[in-house]
């Protein structure tokens, strides 16, 4: 049946079964420690408090007994007599609640019994001493005190060895419960040790037996699958050998092929730059030509404001001429009014002219009147003079209206002259700048289409160089694409390499776990001699590809004294360890050669790499190389001395 049984079920059920015993056992041993715990809680909760409390209620009542017998000692003072009753009475109250605290207990019917015994027999001792003794002591007469004698020390004793007993009765009981608690809670202490012993010798066998079956089928199960694993694992270190050689061809050629595709990949970037900068060129020479076309075009639509404004410059003129002419017209029929003023200068000369002749008359007239004529003379002499005043005013009006006339006609006459040889003139320049307006509308025209021939034309050639580009930028896309896919082939076959490596090291772990099984299963470990050498082997041949990604960026991470060092890594200790039985071997020698050898190789290759020169470096790691010639003799120096280690 456990043939049936994974390794994990058979634990699980080997456990299950330990488990459940000692379920068993703790289940038996806790439900004993239970019963034996309540015994002794018993005992120590509610048989101990009832002997205390029987204890206090004893010594309560021998309290009473003293301090009653105080009461009838006639050497005694009042005062004494007296504390002996109030310590009676204490005593007393003390015992009354002792007895009540035993009753508020849980009691079987024999406490019951008892306790009401004692009630009963403290009842007559209260009855027929405590209370009879107070009643005499406050009748201080001879008969009373010899009263309290016989009640005191004839009476009380009998009483009270009754209530002692009951009380002793009691205690005995309690006593004997507790006896029979402990004897109990022993009983049970004892099974449980003798049971616990029982079982636990039963199931420590029963554990023996069934690991012991458990163990040999599963020592053999493991044997049988160790071998196997053994067999598997001498052919997959066999395999890996063979396919870290195939990786390691790929490898060259595809470190080689990535060479090319970078140089062609550096061209390919220089060339698609230049393109590039012709085409960013070509863009800025079309938006130069682009802003030249448009202020061409400015510049024509300026010219075409320009005659539009020459043209309304003219009509300007033509109007201000007509203006002009108005003007003059209008003086001259200012210089006409001023005429017509003229003529009536010589209206009011003549009125002058007849005032003074009026006035003379008036004069010879009031001179022919004598006295009475005087004021009439006076009047016609002021009107003489102001007739001549206004003579001479008018005559300087007609002066000045005569100086104006001339002046008005020579103003005019000049400036219709002026204005029509200035007509003239603006005309014929008007005329002048419409013409070169017109050419240079006709020059900014040509070169309007010039610019818009030369914007198409870079516009092409734009165009083109922008085709160019992307096209050269899709052959750089292209050749960045195949070596990234080279480079993913590369790391394929690094990957392919390492997988290899890592397949040989975990085959030559397995086999350290192989042997670490068998020494746990069989107590010896059965070493397989060629595990080490192939570790060792797999170990150094791992160095081309750790060195061929250190070519890719040297970034020193790798040192060229560490390793130089041959006795640091598993082969250079094994030689100079647990090898070294073999020194007398050629086979030793020609290994420890061939294996100083490869390490010098290890740190040249670095320092090659270092000092920047990675043709050197490659040359020395390539498989025609001193890598693949040293390796070469690596492996066979290492499989004849694993032939030999074998042998014995």
């Amino acid at each position: 049946m456990l043939s049936k049984l994974t390794l994990n079920q058979r634990i699980l059920a080997i456990c299950s079964l330990f488990s459940i015993i000692v379920l068993f056992v703790g289940i038996a041993g806790i439900s004993s420690v239970t019963r034996i715990s309540k015994d002794y809680g018993r005992v120590i909760s509610i048989t101990l408090s009832k002997k205390a409390i029987v204890g206090d209620m004893l010594t309560r009542f021998f309290q009473v007994r003293l301090a009653l017998r105080g009461i009838g000692v006639d050497n005694f003072s009042r005062e004494e007599k007296q504390r002996e009753a109030a310590n009676a009475v204490t005593a007393i109250h003390g015992f009354i609640e002792a007895k009540k605290a035993y009753a508020d207990l849980e009691s079987s019917p024999e406490e019951q019994k008892l306790l009401e015994v004692i009630g009963q027999e403290w009842q007559a001792y209260e009855r027929e001493v405590a209370n009879k003794s107070a009643e005499l002591v406050r009748n201080e007469t001879p008969e009373a005190h010899a009263q309290l004698d016989v009640v005191l020390f004839k009476v009380a004793p009998g009483i009270g060895l009754r209530v002692a007993a009951a009380i002793e009765a009691l205690s005995e009981f309690q006593q004997t419960e507790a006896n029979q608690w402990l004897d109990s809670a022993n009983s049970s202490r004892k099974w449980l040790q003798v049971f616990g012993t029982i079982l636990m010798i039963v199931s420590t066998l029963t554990v023996i037996l069934i690991g012991f079956f458990l163990s040999k089928t599963l020592t053999n199960s493991l044997q049988s699958i160790l071998d196997r694993m053994s067999r598997v694992s001498h052919e997959v270190n066999s395999s890996a050998l063979l396919v870290y050689d195939s990786a390691d061809t790929l490898s060259s050629g595809v470190i080689q092929q990535s060479a090319a595709l970078q140089q062609t990949a550096a061209a390919g970037n220089e060339l698609s730059a230049m393109v590039k900068n012709n085409a960013d060129n070509a863009e800025k020479a079309k938006t130069v030509s682009t802003q030249s076309d448009e202020a061409a075009k400015r510049g024509q639509q300026a010219v075409e404001e320009t005659i539009q404004a020459i043209h309304e410059i003219d009509a300007t003129n033509k109007t201000m001429t007509q203006e002009i002419e108005k003007n003059n017209d209008e003086i001259s029929s200012i210089v006409k009014v001023i005429g017509e003023i003229g003529e009536k200068t010589k209206i009011i000369n003549d009125i002058v002219f007849q005032t003074k002749l009026l006035s003379f008359n008036a004069s010879v007239e009031a001179a022919r009147a004598g006295e009475q004529g005087k004021g009439f003379a006076v009047v016609a002499e002021e009107v003489g003079n102001l007739a001549q005043m206004s003579g001479n005013a008018a005559k300087e009006i007609a002066d000045m209206l005569q100086g104006s006339i001339q002046k008005v006609n020579e103003i005019v006459n000049r400036s219709r002259t002026n204005v029509q040889s200035l007509v003239v003139s603006g005309k014929q320049k008007v005329e002048s700048g419409i013409h070169v307006a017109q050419r240079c509308g006709e020059v900014l025209t040509e070169v309007v289409q010039n610019a818009s021939s030369v914007k198409g034309t870079v516009g092409e050639i734009a165009v083109a160089t922008r085709e160019q580009a992307n096209g050269l930028e899709e052959i750089s896309k292209a050749v960045g694409e195949l070596e990234k896919t080279n480079q993913e082939n590369s790391g394929i076959a690094h990957s392919v390499s390492s997988a290899t490596m890592e397949l040989a090291k975990q085959s030559d772990d397995q086999r350290g776990l192989i042997g670490e099984m068998m020494q746990m299963v069989h107590g010896s470990r059965k070493l397989l001699q060629s595990l080490d050498f192939d570790a060792a082997l797999s170990a150094h041949l791992s160095w081309k590809f750790r060195l061929a990604k250190y070519l890719l960026n040297p970034n020193g991470s790798l040192k060229p004294e560490m390793a130089e060092k041959d006795d640091s890594c598993i082969l250079g200790k094994w030689l100079s360890g647990r090898g070294a039985k073999y020194s007398a071997e050629p086979s030793h020698l020609a290994l420890r050669q061939a294996h100083r050898e490869f390490h010098q190789l290890l740190g040249k290759i670095i320092r090659a790499a270092d000092s920047n020169d990675k043709g050197g470096a490659h040359d020395l790691l390539s498989a025609r190389g001193e890598f693949g010639r040293i390796s070469g003799e690596l492996v066979e120096a290492v499989k004849k001395m694993a032939e030999i280690v074998a042998k014995g």
